[in-house]
């Protein structure tokens, strides 16, 4: 049961690496709203808006590296057959994404319809 439970706790976010890279557009927009809030809010300058934004975008681009760092480090401890398992894992995680993300856009639709 352990050894279980810790391989899900290793899967489910390599599972999402591949997910991320797709992501990206949305990781983008998401930066770009919080940055928009902290200058509404916080009355940023010009000048802080930029330095945090760049910020924002290395922090992006170390996970990025660390997440596949961390994705083929544990590949190369799986077998074939937990590495083609894998693979399924994160399609159908992928798949379960993108209907969240519809679902998401339906019910913007409907709030801005209202």
């Amino acid at each position: 049961m352990k050894k279980t439970l810790l391989a899900l706790l290793i899967a489910a976010p390599l599972a999402a690496t591949p997910l991320l890279a797709n992501a990206q557009p949305d990781q983008d927009r998401f930066q770009e709203h919080a940055l928009e809030r902290m200058q509404k809010n916080l009355d940023l300058s010009a000048q802080q808006k930029t330095q945090i934004d760049k910020i924002f975008r290395e922090h992006r681009e170390e996970m990025e590296a660390l997440r596949g760092k961390t994705h083929e480090r544990v590949n190369a401890v799986l077998n074939e057959e937990q590495r083609a398992k894998m693979a399924t894992m994160q399609e159908q995680r992928k798949e379960r994404w993108e209907e969240r993300k519809s679902e998401m856009k339906e019910k913007r639709g409907e709030k801005m319809k209202q």
